[in-house]
This record gives structure tokens, C-alpha cells and sequence, in this order.
């Protein structure tokens, strides 16, 4: 390399003395997108969410980096459940106060694949490989199969009891409690706790739900006496999409404990038939760099923005809180909580006292992958079965719509009153995936005109708006920004939407997200993606800024 040159990439770096993880801006950006570069590429299938080069940032980038060549495991996969064990292994004390609210390390990651095709499995145990000489103690005491109850997840993780003594009138422990109450759950079928946590009388959602908040643990059954302070509990849970879908219907559900997980759409990607496996000293340096990471961040108490992050984070706020209608809405209802706990594990990786914007850009990265595997896994349902009978029935019908009386006695099958068909009309119509028209009326034959509804946004305010909207609903951003009127902030990365199709959920053939990753110095706002609904299966839509 020429003398005085800035590093281009991560090997230029390491052969002119520089470490990889002390880089920055531009240099850091560009050893990314090198190290990005994947050989031997298996084209995308239309559709899938796109893991973006920005949030493979330091370590946690490295870490997939480097295991990717030698395994079949989709990247992102290997990304959120390192950051999530990373975050485990720290423990409850670097916090980020939001107000009075402390966010801490420990993620709820959700992975939604195939069985067995999609590789779950085979990502955590590459990811294990890396962590359980960190901290072996975490390793052995701390991982845990099998979330059953609320009473169950408390009992892990419990503070030591005492009970007073009738004969002595003195108190005496009767249970020391667990001294180290991080715990992570590894659930390799997901649906099962889902389907737990549905039975009547459970309390196990509920549980959850605390210990995502602040670890202060309690169960309101009669007869249980445990309860847990300070509990840092994390999730990594594997879930096929027919049954995501099926337990996450409702968006009481949905916004209750849904939201507080990242989704992930994840599959193979790429053959290896002879599998693969990491070089000992490869996989001892990441050990060691993540153990180095992990000692100082327990040294640390809160962690705050710095001036660039924050004024970054306050342009990206509107977007990540926009109230959305339905189940996509409820679902991503906890962006701005998600992004904030994402980027403090991308500083504590970057052994940084305080998150700088290269974290926040990583954050919104891989906050952006998740929200689009949202919008993939569960498409345009409302959450509302009543307006997804009536949505469902409105599409058969395409142009020729259908009155009320239609709509009650065809796709209602005659089951529920006009009040609760009339409000989830209503709420199709403000979620812009219905609209209605009023028939017009013989001069002959006076009398009240009847409503007649129709899949998609109103055509006449599509004319007005310009072009970009059709039966299928209308499209979120159109090609032509200055025609739509559409203002979208200039951080904003060129942003690829499609709209899931059966065939495309768990298809054949493979693909490698690495490669499709594209080197950026700006970051993934998510108010573009965020509450979009999703365009005409089958048709792209790309913004070009």
C-alpha cells in the first residue's frame, strides 16, 4: 500500500498495522463493503428482505463475516443471535435511559424459515461455537430450553425468599434464590411457547412482556410466592412462517408480546454440501475480541448518544414511531425501543462508551431488515379476522365490488351484526386497502343509493395523486418523487419493496444475502418503509434518490 494512503479495506488495514476495530467513517465503510463481497453469488428470489452493508458494522459484522464462507446459515440469522447473546453474556448493567425508562442489552430475536431448509439450527450452533468461551459459566448455567409458564421463567431467575418461622417468630431462608440472573431462552420451536402462553389462565405471555421491560418479575397466581428483581432475560426463538402467522393473527396478540420481538425471514444461503468449519485461531479471535468487549462493557452504567447520533436519531424518529393500521402496525409498534437497545449492543461491540452514529446507522439497518421481514411474514393482514374475511372476499370480486348485503351474506357468511362489519369496512378503508363507491340511481326508481366497496385505494385519488396505486392497494412511494409530492429525507437508501407471494415464502434453490449487500454512507430510514402497504404481488417499486 502507497505510504500515507487510508485504508481501503480490512486487509489493506491489517497489512499496514491497523486494527479493523478502531476504524472509522469512510475507511470503516469501506472495509465493510470489501469484506462484504462474497464469491460464487446465487441469484436473490424476488421479494426476500435484504440484509444492508451498514449493519454488519464491527464486531458483530466480522463475526458474520468471517462464518459466512463456512456455512450454510443465512447472515442475519448469525447477526441478531449474536447480538442477542453478546447482550446476554453483558448482563443488566449498561443501560440507555429513554426518559425514565432504562433499555438494557437483551433482545427478543425471533427467526421465521423453513424447517430445516432455512438452517436455524445450524446458525445458533455456529454462533455458540464463538460465545461459549467467553463466559463459560453463562454457558453453562445460564442457557436454558424450554419456556412453559410464567411461574417457570421466574423461578430461573428468582430472588432468595425468606418466610417467618410460627415457632420462633424469626424469619429464615427457605430459598437462597439464583445468584447470576441473566438467563437466555433458547426455544428451537417458538410456536410452542405461543401456543403455551394462549392457554386460559397462563401467565406466561405476560411474564414475558416484564422481563422484556425491566427484569422486575411477578406472577398474580395464588399460591406463588417467587418473585425476581433485576432479571435480565433474553430470547432466540425459531418459528416456520404457516405457524407465525397462525399465533401472531390477532393484533392484540401481535402488539401485547409481538412487537417485542425482531423477526427475522431467514433460509439457506448457499450449498455446502461437505459443510464447513472455522479456522481454530479465526474462531480464538473472535472469542477473545468479543470477551475483550464483553469485560468492558460491564464496567459500564449508562451510556448516552453523542451529538451526531442524536440529531441522527431525532431524523429518524418520525419514521420509526408512525402509527400504522393493523397487524403490521402493532407489530413494529416498538421501533424507536428496538433501535435504541440495537445500537447500544453495536457500541458495547465497538468497546465505545457512548453510541455514535456509526452504531445508530447499524441499528436502523438491521431494524429495516426486520421490519421488512415483518411486512413479508404476515403481508397486509389487518389482525382483525372480520376485515380480513372482507378483504379476502373483495379481491375475488375485483371491479365489480360488492354492496353490504353481498359482503355480510358472502364473506361473513351471515355471522356477526352490521356494527362490526361496518368498523372493519372502516378500518380497510383508513388502512387504504378498500374503498367504496356509491351506485348510481334511476331517475325512475328513487331511492337510497347503495354503498358498494372495492379492494385498493380510491381510484379517483389515485388519478389526482399520479400514478403508482392499483387494485391491490396503493403503493407507499412512486418512482417519480417530484410528480408524487412525495418528501423523503435525503439519509434515505434506495428501498426495494415487494409484496410476499405463497410460492415465494419458503422456494426452492438458495441464495447468498452477502452479496446483495450494497456499500452506502447513508443509512436505511425506516419512515419509508415503515407502514407501507405493500405494493402489487409480483411488482417491484424502487425509489432512486
Amino acid at each position: 500500500m502507497v505510504a500515507n494512503e487510508r485504508p481501503k479495506g480490512i486487509d489493506d488495514a491489517r497489512a499496514a498495522g491497523v486494527p479493523v476495530e478502531v476504524l472509522t467513517g469512510e475507511a470503516k465503510r469501506a472495509a465493510l463493503a470489501e469484506a462484504a463481497e462474497v464469491a460464487d453469488p446465487i441469484p436473490d428470489v424476488p421479494g426476500l428482505p435484504r440484509l444492508p452493508a451498514a449493519a454488519l458494522y464491527s464486531l458483530p459484522g466480522d463475526v458474520v463475516r468471517a462464518i459466512d464462507p463456512t456455512t450454510e446459515a443465512d447472515p442475519a440469522a448469525i447477526l441478531l443471535q449474536y447480538l442477542a447473546g453478546f447482550g446476554s453474556i453483558i448482563g443488566p448493567g449498561p443501560r440507555f435511559m429513554v426518559e425514565d425508562t432504562p433499555h438494557r442489552c437483551n433482545l427478543f430475536v425471533a427467526l421465521v424459515g423453513a424447517t430445516a431448509a432455512a438452517r436455524k439450527g445450524t446458525s445458533w450452533d455456529r454462533v455458540a461455537a464463538v460465545l461459549r468461551d467467553v463466559d463459560p459459566g453463562w454457558y453453562q448455567d445460564c442457557l436454558a430450553h424450554g419456556l412453559v409458564s410464567g411461574e417457570g421463567l421466574i423461578f430461573n431467575v428468582r430472588d432468595p425468599r425468606d418466610e417467618l418461622d410460627p415457632k420462633t417468630g424469626k424469619t429464615k431462608r427457605v430459598d437462597p434464590g439464583v445468584d447470576d440472573k441473566r438467563l437466555l431462552a433458547f426455544e428451537s420451536e417458538l410456536s410452542g411457547v405461543f401456543r403455551k402462553g394462549s392457554r386460559e389462565g397462563s401467565s406466561l405471555t405476560a411474564v414475558m412482556r416484564q422481563a422484556w421491560e425491566t427484569g422486575d418479575l411477578r406472577s398474580l397466581a395464588k399460591n406463588e410466592p417467587d418473585r425476581a428483581t433485576g432479571a435480565h432475560v433474553s430470547i432466540i426463538g425459531h418459528i416456520v412462517p404457516e405457524e407465525a402467522r397462525r399465533y401472531l393473527s390477532e393484533s392484540e396478540v401481535a402488539g401485547g408480546l409481538g412487537n417485542r420481538f425482531l423477526w427475522a425471514f431467514i433460509r439457506r444461503s448457499k450449498e455446502l454440501p461437505d459443510g464447513g468449519r472455522l479456522a481454530p485461531e479465526v474462531l480464538a479471535d473472535l472469542t477473545q475480541r468479543t470477551r475483550y468487549a464483553v469485560d468492558l462493557a460491564c464496567s459500564i452504567g449508562e451510556v448516552k448518544r453523542d451529538e451526531e447520533a442524536g440529531a441522527l436519531f431525532r431524523t429518524a424518529y418520525s419514521g420509526l414511531s408512525k402509527p400504522t393500521p393493523g397487524l403490521l402496525g402493532a407489530m413494529l409498534a416498538r421501533g424507536p425501543a428496538q433501535v435504541v437497545r440495537l445500537s447500544l449492543l453495536y457500541a458495547l461491540a465497538d468497546r465505545s462508551l457512548t453510541v455514535r452514529r456509526p452504531h445508530l446507522e447499524a441499528a436502523l439497518a438491521l431494524w429495516s431488515y426486520c421490519a421488512d421481514s415483518v411486512r413479508y411474514v404476515f403481508g397486509e393482514a389487518m389482525g382483525d379476522p372480520t376485515a380480513d374475511r372482507i378483504l379476502s372476499f373483495l379481491r375475488t370480486r375485483g371491479r365489480t365490488g360488492a354492496v353490504k348485503t353481498e359482503i355480510h351474506r358472502l364473506a361473513l357468511k351471515g355471522h356477526g351484526g352490521a356494527a362490526k362489519m361496518n368498523e372493519a369496512l372502516r378500518t380497510l378503508e383508513g388502512a387504504g386497502l378498500a374503498h367504496r363507491r356509491t351506485d348510481a340511481v334511476p331517475a325512475d326508481k328513487p331511492h337510497r343509493p347503495a354503498e358498494r366497496w372495492f379492494a385498493g385505494a380510491n381510484e379517483a385519488k389515485q388519478a389526482e395523486e399520479g400514478p403508482g396505486t392499483g387494485e391491490a392497494g396503493p403503493v407507499a412511494l412512486r418512482t417519480n418523487a417530484k410528480k408524487g409530492g412525495v418528501e423523503v429525507d435525503p439519509l434515505t437508501l434506495v428501498s426495494r419493496f415487494f409484496a410476499p407471494t405463497e410460492a415465494s415464502h419458503d422456494g426452492p434453490g438458495s441464495h447468498n444475502p452477502l452479496v446483495s449487500l450494497v456499500s452506502q454512507s447513508s443509512i436505511p430510514i425506516p419512515d419509508v418503509a415503515i407502514g407501507a402497504p405493500i405494493p402489487k404481488p409480483g411488482r417491484p417499486v424502487e425509489v432512486r434518490l
